[in-house]
């Protein structure tokens, strides 16, 4: 089961639809998101790095408006920007199947491991790993079927969903989504707000 958004279907937004998806979005702690990096601006071209937010802080700027810093951490490890063209080929066949792909399952925070804590949780909370922080602008979050329910229930209404043997239906306000998977059916929905 698809439990969050693909890279490869953030990237395929618009510049305007990227902007509403991140006024929709309030970063929290372990939080996926893609961190864009820019190849050639002047004809739209960039690709994606997966990060985990650590933390999150508003910081006043001199231009009279708060800016939402993310501490964030690479799962894969810090990228090299300067091959991160030579390598994007690579990074997707680790992190994408070929069937329209889905990002690495880190864990779920609050599952436990037999040890009794998460790895990755006990990871961040031990400081185990350098500080990185990036603007909120720069990135777009890979938002779960949960982030993906509450901001279709804040700005459209709530999603009433039904599964059958073959696809799942999603009503919202009146609108019929349909799909095998919950996740790219809640995003179809999605999309409309942005």
């Amino acid at each position: 089961m698809k439990k969050c958004l693909s890279p490869n279907e953030l990237l395929e937004l618009s510049e305007a639809q990227k902007n509403a998806l991140r006024n929709f979005w309030q970063p929290c702690k372990y939080d996926l998101a893609l961190e864009l990096v820019w190849k050639d601006v002047e004809n739209d071209i960039c690709d994606g790095v997966v990060i985990m937010v650590a933390d999150a802080r508003a910081i006043a700027n001199p231009h009279r408006y708060c800016e939402l810093i993310l501490k964030v951490w690479y799962p894969d490890g810090l990228p090299d920007y300067e091959c991160l063209d030579n390598s994007s080929g690579e990074e997707e066949n680790e992190s994408e199947n070929g069937d329209g792909g889905e990002v690495k399952d880190y864990g779920d925070p609050g599952e436990t491991s037999e040890t009794g804590e998460n790895e990755l949780v006990k990871t961040i909370q031990d400081g185990a790993f350098e500080d990185h922080f990036l603007d909120k602008e720069n990135c777009l979050p890979l938002l779960t079927i949960g982030q993906m329910m509450e901001i279709l229930n804040q700005h459209k209404g709530a999603p009433n969903i039904s599964f059958t043997p073959d696809e799942v239906i999603c009503y919202v306000n009146g609108e019929e989504y349909s799909g095998e998977e919950l996740a790219d059916v809640l995003w179809e929905a999605l999309k409309t707000l942005l």
